[in-house]
């Protein structure tokens, strides 16, 4: 008598995916110093605060996949090309509008790697226009990250891969859309 096929996984080490959005923001300082091309975008010129996603994995030093992104900021008048840069620990922070250094040799193993986005699209006209680009990762294009083993965060910088002049006191929503394990 054949065998009966054995199952693909014990029942009892089934892994469940569960997908969150992880957010972030920045308001960029009080005036409309013009960046360059790969220029940090922050919330301060010096003691800059690092972006933080919090609660990107179930336990700490656990992690997961980022399968999204979406930026969206209250200037409508810019369309602009941006990088995230994103570390399972916190990096040395850049300032704003200092050159973009990341990844430091000395944060190499706090890296988890950049996410490039296409040019921001002007969503609407009027008191309400933002600018809002959205990427979707698809396997095996996925980002897959684990936080520090002390961290349930993961961290991030922002890059403008594009000269631009921002507005006064300019605020950035940054989203991952992230697939826990």
């Amino acid at each position: 008598m054949p065998a009966q096929d054995a199952p693909l996984q014990d029942p009892g080490t089934e892994i469940k995916g569960r997908m969150i959005e992880a957010a972030a923001s920045i308001t960029r300082p009080a005036n409309t110093t013009a960046y360059t091309a790969k220029d940090a975008i922050a919330d301060k010129t010096s003691d800059a605060t690092i972006l933080t996603f919090a609660g990107a994995a179930r336990r700490i030093g656990k992690g997961g996949y980022i399968v999204g992104v979406r930026i969206a900021s209250d200037q409508a008048v810019a369309v602009v090309k941006y990088k995230l840069h994103l570390f399972q620990s916190t990096p040395t922070v850049i300032a704003d509008n200092a050159p973009m250094t990341a990844p430091l040799w000395a944060d190499r193993a706090k890296y988890i790697g950049s996410l490039a986005l296409p040019l921001a699209a002007l969503e609407n006209t009027g008191g309400a226009a933002y600018a809002q680009q959205d990427t979707t990762l698809e396997p095996p294009l996925a980002m897959a990250y684990l936080c520090d083993s002390d961290e349930t965060n993961i961290y991030g910088m922002l890059e403008t891969l594009t000269a631009f002049t921002p507005t006064n006191g300019q605020f950035f929503d940054l989203r991952l859309m992230l697939e826990l394990n």
